[in-house]
C-alpha cells in the first residue's frame, strides 16, 4: 500500500522509458549512450532531469525494459536466457531483493550485469555511476530516486562491486556520496540492507571488505544513529577477513581524516567499532589509528 502511495506522488512526473536487450551488446550500448548523453549529459541535464521543473526531486519514473516489461520481470519470467541470468537471481535472494517488489533497483541490477559481460561496456557503466555521484556531491544537489525508492547508482554500484572489482573506487564514491544524506545510502532502509546482506554473504571478498571499511570511516563525518543495531547482523570474525578490514580501514580513515575532524573519537568508538569489533586487540589497534590526526588538530588548534 505504502509503495504504491509513493508511486502516485511520482505519477506526474514524466516517464522515461529505455528499451534495451540484455542479452545484445548493442543495444546495452546504445542504453548506455542515452543515460551518460542524453539524461546525463552534465550538470545542469542531470538537474534537470532529476527535478523535471520541481523544487525539489520526487520520485523518478526511469524503466529499464526489455520487450515493453520491466528487467526484473523478464528475469522473473524467464524471458531473459542468459548465462549469468540464474546468478542474478540468486545474488538479488542473497542481497535481500525481492524481485517482484524492487522492481526498478532489481532492474538496474540487471541491466549493470550485463553491461559487465561486455568488458568494452564496462567503462560505460562506469561513466553512469560517475555521473550520478558528481552530481550527488554537488552543493544543494538531490538525491534521485525510482519510484521503489532505490537511489539511482546504487544497485549498478553493486554489481560493479562484485563483479567488476578493479572499478571499486566508483562503487565507493557513490557509496560514500549517498551515505551524506539524512535518508539516503547508509540510513535509507533498503540500502543499508543490501549492505548488510553483502558484508555477509561476500564479506571475505577483498573489494566488499574496503566497501565496509570506506562505510565504517565515513561515520566520522556523516554518523548513523542507527548503525548499532544494524552491526550486530555481521559476525564479522565469520564473514570477513580481520585483519585485511583493519588495514583497509586505515587507509579508508586517513581519506576521510585529511578533510574532516574526529570531533569526538571516543562516541564514534563506542557507537561504531566496538559493538563490531569484539576483540579488544582489534579495538586498540583502530583506536592507535587516530593519535596522528588527534595531534594533527591540537597542533592546528594551537
Amino acid at each position: 500500500m505504502i509503495l504504491k502511495f509513493v508511486r502516485h506522488l511520482a505519477s506526474h512526473k514524466q516517464q522515461f522509458n529505455v528499451e534495451v536487450d540484455v542479452m545484445e551488446s548493442p543495444s546495452i550500448a546504445k542504453a548506455l549512450e542515452y543515460l551518460n548523453q542524453e539524461l546525463l549529459g552534465d550538470i545542469e541535464k542531470t538537474k534537470d532531469f532529476c527535478l523535471q521543473n520541481t523544487e525539489r526531486n520526487k520520485l523518478l519514473k526511469l524503466r529499464l525494459l526489455q520487450d515493453s516489461q520491466l528487467l526484473s520481470k523478464q528475469l522473473l519470467t524467464g524471458q531473459i536466457n542468459t548465462s549469468w541470468a540464474k546468478q542474478v537471481k540468486e545474488d538479488l535472494n542473497a542481497l535481500g531483493v525481492n524481485l517482484k517488489t524492487k522492481d526498478h533497483g532489481a532492474s538496474e541490477y540487471i541491466f549493470a550485469r550485463a553491461a559487465i559481460e561486455h568488458p568494452e561496456l564496462l567503462p560505460e557503466l562506469v561513466n553512469f555511476v560517475d555521473r550520478l555521484t558528481i552530481y550527488a556531491v554537488m552543493p544543494d544537489s538531490k538525491l534521485m530516486s525510482y519510484a521503489d525508492l532505490t537511489n539511482l547508482g546504487f544497485m549498478a554500484s553493486v554489481a560493479i562491486t562484485l563483479y567488476a572489482p578493479q572499478e571499486i573506487d566508483s562503487a565507493i564514491a557513490l557509496f560514500n556520496a549517498l551515505g551524506q544524506y539524512r535518508d539516503g545510502s547508509y540510513s535509507e532502509r533498503f540500502s543499508s540492507g543490501v549492505l548488510m546482506a553483502l558484508y555477509q554473504r561476500w564479506g571475505k571478498h577483498p573489494q566488499v571488505s574496503q566497501v565496509l571499511a570506506h562505510h565504517l570511516s565515513s561515520f566520522i563525518c556523516y554518523p548513523d544513529s542507527r548503525w548499532a543495531s544494524k552491526s550486530s547482523q555481521i559476525n564479522i570474525y565469520d564473514a570477513l577477513d580481520v585483519d585485511m578490514l583493519i588495514r583497509q580501514y586505515k587507509d579508508a580513515m586517513k581519506a576521510w581524516c585529511f578533510d574532516f575532524q574526529i570531533s569526538d573519537p571516543e562516541h564514534y568508538m563506542e557507537q561504531f567499532i566496538e559493538p563490531l569489533f569484539s576483540e579488544q586487540a582489534d579495538v586498540e589497534r583502530i583506536t592507535s589509528f587516530y593519535r596522528p590526526f588527534e595531534e594533527a588538530m591540537l597542533t592546528t588548534e594551537s
